[in-house]
């Protein structure tokens, strides 16, 4: 878990006194074990599926690489393409997260966790979500630049008739 605290307080009381203790900020991260595997899970998921659409467009790709795009503009759209959807994702995962959170409490279903509202936690949200989108993105455009780079290789098939003069 990650804990970010701001003017955090405690009571300490001992032989019959009581002492405040101000502890002001503090940042700690514990078990970032349980944070990875779905991470690691998330990326997984998102590459594949980012390599299947590189296999489906690849007369898209094709065209885009005879109209005079370079290999790197071609990476460049399916990175972007991916930008756009961890932002789209991170977005609606964080909104769907409060509404959810909103509608448990309505049914009066205890939660021991507090609702996040400060502006760095949609930052943080989104900027994940944007990330490894991103970083799942990576292999699969450098595979859709590659596959739009000109080939030094032309084979041109001769008719039999003139392929047996030219020998």
């Amino acid at each position: 878990t990650i804990v970010i605290t701001r003017n955090y307080y405690a009571w300490f009381s001992h032989d019959k006194k009581m002492t405040l203790y101000h502890l002001g900020y503090r940042f700690e991260v514990v078990g970032a074990l349980p944070i990875l595997i779905p991470l690691f899970i998330v990326v997984a998921n998102v590459a594949t599926t980012m390599m299947s659409v590189v296999h489906e467009r690849r007369n898209e790709i094709a065209i885009l690489s005879r109209i005079g795009l370079t290999p790197g503009h071609v990476a460049l759209l399916f990175l972007a393409e991916s930008i756009n959807a961890g932002l789209l994702a991170g977005g609606l995962g964080y909104l769907l997260g409060l509404l959810l959170y909103r509608s448990l409490s309505v049914f009066g279903v205890g939660l021991v966790v507090q609702e996040k509202l400060e502006w760095f936690w949609p930052f943080i949200g989104v900027s994940l979500a944007v990330a490894v989108a991103v970083l799942s993105a990576v292999r699969p455009a450098l595979r859709a630049a590659v596959m739009s780079a000109p080939s030094m290789i032309k084979r041109v098939k001769l008719p039999g008739i003139e392929k047996k003069a030219r020998e």
